[in-house]
């Protein structure tokens, strides 16, 4: 299977799980997301690491050693997880043992796995791209915010990035088709901001160029540690260009298919900078429960940040639950205790997290209920558990 094949696989074992949760029948964690390190080698105009480096507030020397990740690993293949993200709060690749010998880890241990790794891209060399190639990580997203060298350094804020980036895929690329295979997979993710919302037809033929295969487009979220980068760089789209930009999308779109790539707009309109939690995507018109709660995470989702405190989501990376430590307690004592327990429990009442200020993934959250939804009307239940306010 492709990696496409294989995450079709891996969303139909989440609805099955979550299903078990709607039925009150406690299920394995299906996902684990791994903050592999705080440390960063690039100062993007939008982020909050930069700030919190200079003015000290990370502690590097509390960041898990690698034979603890790959114990960590093994438990998650235990446990029943399928699915991994590796991705820092900085940059994952300052960490390539971690990084390469995980995806070896589960590729040769797990019968069903799928691994997306993040990363700005500019730290890969010619023996990382071919183990990672050669041991079948299944899907890389690069985080691309600019077509050109101009937009893309002046976002990532170090000069040179834009074409470390586009060495590395094109020598993946490359390896690619010297070992005949199809993974991994090749994506951009793009925040959307003032500097680049007229440029997305300009990162389809990019993309093209250099072989990736899909564009996903995320809101900025603007919080204490980069509001103030964020302001001086002159990021925040104003109404007019908003406004175009959504004037432009179906330009975007069909452009995008011309080249085959896929083109995902990850944007819930009204809402293409993120300052607080975004609870009211979902319309609570369904008496269940469960099938309101704006976010599934904390039912599927286990994070790891870099010093093993662990979180109920993709945006924990900052907010680990201090005595959920991987370092103390095992995966399975975590993800069944009491804490994590409260945690659902809240999602489930709509009380947000610390963590849903910062949340972008509004369109996945609106998927994965759908995706619940839609199971319902497969196993004809929709009627017992839906009922329309």
């Amino acid at each position: 299977m492709n990696s496409y094949e294989v995450l079709n696989t891996i969303r139909e074992i989440r609805v099955k799980r979550l299903y078990g949760w709607l039925n009150n029948v406690p299920q394995p964690p299906v996902k684990i997301t791994m903050f592999t390190t705080q440390k960063c080698n690039l100062k993007c105009t939008f982020c909050g690491v930069p700030k919190c480096i200079e003015e000290g507030k990370f502690d590097f020397s509390r960041e898990l050693p690698t034979e603890k990740w790959l114990d960590v690993v093994r438990e998650g293949i235990e446990l029943g997880v399928v699915d991994w993200e590796m991705l820092g709060v900085g940059e994952a690749l300052l960490r390539p043992d971690v990084t390469v010998n995980t995806i070896k880890l589960i590729k040769e241990n797990s019968k069903v796995s799928y691994f997306l790794l993040t990363t700005n891209g500019t730290l890969f060399t010619k023996e990382i791209i071919k183990e990672i190639v050669k041991y079948g990580l299944d899907r890389i997203q690069f985080s691309i915010d600019g077509p050109d060298v101009k937009t893309h350094d002046y976002l990532r804020g170090v000069k040179g990035t834009f074409k470390r980036v586009v060495w590395a895929l094109k020598n993946i690329t490359k390896m690619k088709r010297k070992l005949k295979t199809e993974n991994p997979a090749l994506s951009i993710n793009m925040v959307l901001n003032a500097k680049n919302y007229n440029k997305v037809d300009k990162m389809i033929k990019l993309a093209h160029k250099v072989g990736v295969e899909e564009i996903i487009i995320t809101p900025m979220r603007v919080e204490k540690d980069n509001a103030e980068r964020i302001e001086k760089y002159k990021l925040i789209m104003d109404n007019n260009e908003i406004e175009k930009f959504y004037e432009l999308t179906e330009k975007y779109r069909k452009l995008a298919e011309k080249n085959k790539i896929r083109l995902q707009i990850l944007l819930t309109k009204g809402k293409e900078k993120i300052i607080g939690p975004t609870d009211d995507i979902i319309e609570d018109d369904i008496q269940n429960k469960f099938l309101t709660s704006p976010c599934y995470e904390p039912f599927y989702n286990l994070a790891i940040t870099p010093a093993g405190e662990v979180g109920p989501c993709v945006t924990s990376a900052s907010f680990g639950i201090k005595n959920l430590n991987v370092m103390q307690r095992s995966l399975k004592d975590i993800w069944y205790s009491k804490e994590f327990n409260e945690i659902r429990e809240k999602r489930i009442n709509r009380i947000p997290l610390p963590q849903c200020s910062h949340c972008t993934i509004t369109e996945l959250r609106k998927q994965i209920r759908n995706e619940l939804l839609e199971y319902l009307k497969e196993k004809n239940e929709y009627e017992r558990f839906v009922v329309k306010k």
